[in-house]
């Protein structure tokens, strides 16, 4: 008999995922317990499917996908630590209605500063015709934190105010979100935007019509692009057009292309210096990166590339792997497992059901590129405070809301 390290890899894949799928609850009860849930389901499922099918020796990718299953479990156990949630008191200074106008009128600057820096090129571009534009743009356009802007729109406020649109049936909301996505698309021809709001959009109509936050959803989600995905190919329909962008979205984006690249990190940095952290421009003030180019551009340029492709990554590849190989993971872990805990902090438990809604363009983000990179450029480190400062103590008009308990701290 002959061990096919496939098919045992990827049986191995399946048990571990199953294991983990039967121990966790569907339904959540606060915002930590969400984000570890919906992290698995985005992240961590595909790396387990994908994994198994790369060509690298099977011890290889047996520590691989052990390694980030233990991660898994540790993201798990550090975010059910029971804390407090800070509250604001009456006696507070800061005024709830001063600070929803803020965060309303900063939001609307920040569009229209997105809008006049890429007005002369904006259009709404054909899916399949915005990877040339994208170059043009990239070179044409330079506004001072521009980058900061874009992803604080896309990952944090579009999200945010879609969701507490959708949960108090503020219209005027949605239409905003829906146009701030647009115009992200129209301007630098995102195509992660549209399937960002997308996603949100069906998980809040869903959530707010059941009344219960719950994983179910997100699981059936994935399957069923999974499945469209499929079709598309067996239909003959993945080749070209609409069809091959809709593949390329659905499929290799969002799940395929980004699981492997943990696989491909991996396997550079077994034979290569780590950049323990160096890669991240506020560690660059204290040590030495090791590279002449990017880490996406490096890593491209070992898949063959010749700088032509930025191989950028997600948290677990960046600041895990290229940090501190399999030790990195683990470090990793810790850190974003803290980043859960400050966010279960700043909310109080009622808004768990919206703010999860809202959570999930950062975590596709965090699937794409650096933690570190999406909370402070992604404006990832605010989310919580947004939909605190956004959203009104009651859910919606109708008085529903996400019923759970939790220990409050004055602040």
């Amino acid at each position: 008999m002959t061990f096919d390290p496939v098919l045992g890899l990827s049986f191995l894949g399946v048990f571990l995922s199953l294991i983990y799928v039967f121990l966790t609850s569907t339904s959540l009860k606060n915002i930590g317990a969400f984000i570890v849930e919906a992290h698995f389901i985005i992240i961590i499922l595909p790396a387990m499917l994908v994994l198994p099918m790369q060509d690298y020796p099977p011890k290889q990718r047996l520590t691989l996908m052990l390694s980030l299953f233990f991660g898994q479990l540790i993201l798990k156990a550090i975010s059910r630590l029971r804390i407090g949630t800070v509250t604001i008191t009456k006696d507070s200074n800061l005024n709830s209605k001063v600070m929803r106008n803020f965060v309303l009128g900063l939001t609307f600057a920040l569009l229209i500063y997105l809008i006049v820096a890429y007005f002369p090129y904006m259009k709404l571009h054909a899916l399949d015709d915005v990877h040339s534009y994208r170059a043009q743009v990239s070179q044409a356009v330079s506004a001072p934190l521009i980058g900061y802007v874009l992803g604080f729109l896309q990952i944090t406020a579009a999200p945010v105010l879609l969701s507490i649109g959708i949960f108090t049936r503020r219209r005027f909301l949605v239409a905003v979100a829906i146009a701030i996505s647009l115009i992200i698309y129209m301007a630098v021809g995102a195509k992660i935007a549209l399937a960002q709001i997308l996603l949100t959009m069906a998980f809040a109509v869903i959530t707010r019509q059941s009344k219960t936050l719950t994983i179910l959803p997100l699981y059936v989600m994935f399957t069923v692009l999974l499945a469209v995905n499929a079709i598309i190919i067996a239909l003959g329909a993945a080749e070209r057009g609409v069809g091959l962008e809709a593949s390329a979205v659905i499929f290799m984006r969002s799940f395929a292309l980004q699981s492997a690249q943990i696989g491909i990190y991996y396997d550079f940095f077994l034979e290569h210096v780590n950049t323990y952290y160096s890669h991240l421009n506020i560690f660059r003030l204290i040590l030495d990166y090791p590279y002449q180019d990017s880490l996406g551009i490096t890593i491209g340029n070992f898949m063959g590339a010749g700088g032509k492709m930025n191989a950028n990554a997600g948290f677990w590849a960046t600041d895990g792997l290229a940090a501190a190989d399999i030790t990195g993971l683990f470090i990793i872990a810790v850190i974003f497992g803290v980043v859960i805990v400050y966010m279960k902090f700043l909310l109080p438990p009622s808004m768990t059901p919206v703010a999860a809604c809202a959570t999930l363009p950062f975590l596709m983000a965090c699937a794409n590129g650096s933690l570190f990179t999406n909370l402070l450029s992604g404006g990832g480190i605010f989310l919580m405070l947004w939909v605190r400062f956004l959203l009104k103590p009651s859910l919606s008009e109708n008085g529903d809301s996400a019923t759970t308990t939790g220990k409050t701290v004055d602040a």
